[in-house]
């Protein structure tokens, strides 16, 4: 029994959807992955953000900055200060104006993540990761 053309269309759209869904989420996880790698390769080389080594130790980028935040609160409890570098961050698409950024060596990250307190699970284990860094 053959498909009406209406009901093949209907059909490629379903499967051409499918399709989109597939390939969008296999791209985030790939992109994840290199993150991933990039900021581990990155953390051993010299002292890097906080989220860096956030991602360096398995979270997304998304949650790296939350986790940065807690790590942030962490070092000024501890008096940590990190190490200054100027950078010129793009403001608005094009205007690029110079700002102060403090990085952190793996070992300050790990003074600070004993500190760190979180809440949330992904958090916990992070921190844990981060910890056993140095």
């Amino acid at each position: 029994m053959a498909l009406t053309p209406a009901r093949r269309r209907a059909r490629r759209q379903v499967l051409a959807a499918a399709l989109r869904e597939r390939t969008r989420t296999h791209r985030a996880a790939a992109r994840a992955r290199r993150d991933t790698v990039r900021a581990a390769r990155r953390v051993q080389n010299g002292p890097r953000s906080l989220a860096t080594h956030a991602i360096a130790a398995g979270l997304e980028r998304a949650q790296a900055s939350g986790c940065a935040s807690g790590l942030r609160t962490a070092a000024q409890r501890l008096g940590i200060r990190g190490t200054a570098a100027r950078i010129r961050r793009t403001s608005t698409g094009h205007t690029r104006r110079a700002v102060t950024v403090w990085r952190y060596s793996r070992d300050e990250v790990a003074l600070m993540a004993a500190a760190y307190r979180p809440r949330r699970p992904d958090y916990r284990a992070a921190a844990a990761r981060l910890a056993v860094a140095a």
